[in-house]
């Protein structure tokens, strides 16, 4: 088929398109496969582009006829200029059937471009599944095969880096990472994010002038090298690593480093160092002076404004005020992710009648460390206080959940949403099942 027949038929009456794709749709609950198939073509023809495609593949789908959806996104694919933008889907299909060699083809020609929104994100999820499923050794086939095809990006070589560091091989990571050019500090910091802190202390320590040879590399090094020894318990030598990469403008180095003063109560340190708005409205909310938090939110602008706001407000017990904020900011963008965190302080006024109670105070505090991005600390004290808070604990586990996923703690995530009961657990279900999707455990998803 020619690409430019779909130019030259004869276009139909929207009356007679509807015709088809009712058609198609009773083929369809028929089961009558190929008679589908055809009909499928001939809307394809008549709309002439490649969403028309997608709209046949998620009605054949939805109605169990997944080697027909798949069939017709095949031939979707032939008239794309870009046709591994169906491959997530022809991935997931493969999965599904258990051809794990077809599914390799799919990722493994996922070029550079696909990855711009999330790079590593999907393709390392994605590789992880396959790891776990077919050995490492295949998944490092993948993304070899990946990084040859996009040379000039690290994500592959970064992602099998991971995938060996998970494996305790630190050389095996190295050698990996050297054949991409990828330096030690980028080992680092993969291995600093797995929390694998004395993994990631040795990197640094094997760092050599090329990976430190200008200055973004030696503020790097100081950045990530103070924020191991703070997790591996020196903190006296973290604060001096940060100090110094702070003084020399890294924004990650300083915003880790007033938080750390801000637990060792060195507040006034912890101002100096803070140069944005945001950041000093956290630690007057951090610290409990919210008349300084509510005086810096005179003027609100932006979604993270509000909920500051809100979350100022509701920890100084004007609950009813907060509550007005908080709705506003979930009705100006219900997608948006302080949305969601406004949404769960709304609930949590809902559930307690008053937002006044000392669990909901205790729960409250907790947000604190969110705003910092603290969110395993934030999951684990929240699980924590479901014995002395047990009428909120479906509500401690919900958000327990959110955090943990925010964590990339994807197992405790679910685990954590799989336990809750009562009125929130269709909201806890639906959380777990678009991780499931989000992670690519298609079969599990279908279980909720």
């Amino acid at each position: 088929m020619k690409a430019i027949f779909l130019f030259l038929f004869l276009k139909l009456t929207p009356v007679q398109e509807q015709l088809l794709w009712v058609r198609y749709d009773s083929l369809l609950k028929a089961g009558n496969a190929d008679s589908a198939f055809k009909v499928a073509m001939e809307i394809a023809k008549n709309r002439g582009d490649r969403n028309v495609f997608l709209a046949l593949y998620g009605r054949a789908i939805s109605n169990k006829r997944q080697d027909l959806a798949i069939k017709i996104l095949d031939q979707g694919r032939k008239f794309l200029k870009k046709p591994y933008l169906y491959s997530v889907h022809f991935y997931n299909y493969y999965i599904h059937k258990g051809n794990i060699r077809r599914a390799i083809y799919e990722i493994a020609n996922i070029p550079l471009e696909r990855g711009k929104n999330a790079p590593d994100a999907w393709i390392y999820k994605q590789t992880a599944i396959l790891a776990r499923r077919i050995g490492y050794k295949s998944a490092l086939e993948v993304l070899e095969r990946w990084q040859k095809a996009n040379p000039e990006s690290h994500i592959g070589a970064l992602i099998g880096v991971r995938l060996l560091l998970e494996q305790e091989d630190l050389k095996g990571a190295f050698k990996f990472a050297k054949k991409w050019k990828v330096g030690w500090l980028e080992i680092a910091e993969v291995a600093f994010k797995m929390g694998r802190f004395d993994m990631a202390k040795e990197a640094l320590e094997s760092a050599t002038s090329a990976d430190t040879s200008d200055s973004e590399g030696r503020v790097r090094w100081h950045s990530l090298m103070g924020k191991v020894k703070v997790e591996i318990g020196d903190t006296s030598g973290g604060l001096k690593e940060l100090s110094i990469a702070a003084q020399n403008k890294d924004a990650d180095a300083r915003k880790f480093l007033v938080y750390l003063l801000l637990v060792r109560g060195e507040a006034d340190s912890a101002y100096r160092y803070a140069t944005l708005r945001t950041e000093r409205v956290k630690i007057a909310i951090f610290l409990g002076d919210y008349e300084r938090a509510l005086n810096e939110l005179q003027k609100v602008k932006t979604a993270e404004d509000y909920y500051l706001l809100g979350l100022a407000l509701a920890l100084k017990g004007k609950t009813d005020s907060s509550r007005k904020v908080l709705r506003r900011l979930a009705f100006r963008d219900p997608d948006d992710l302080y949305a969601n965190d406004a949404l769960r302080i709304i609930m949590l006024f809902n559930k307690s009648g008053s937002g006044n109670s000392e669990c909901v105070k205790k729960i409250l505090q907790v947000e604190r460390y969110a705003l910092w991005e603290m969110y395993l600390k934030a999951a684990n004290t929240l699980i924590s206080l479901i014995g002395t808070c047990p009428d909120f604990k479906d509500f401690l586990l919900l958000r327990a959940g959110e955090f943990f996923e925010r964590a990339n703690d994807y197992g405790s995530a679910i685990g954590a949403y799989r336990q809750v009961e009562g009125e929130l657990r269709p909201a806890a279900t639906f959380q777990a099942f678009k991780l499931r999707l989000e992670i690519g455990e298609t079969d599990m998803a279908k279980l909720y």
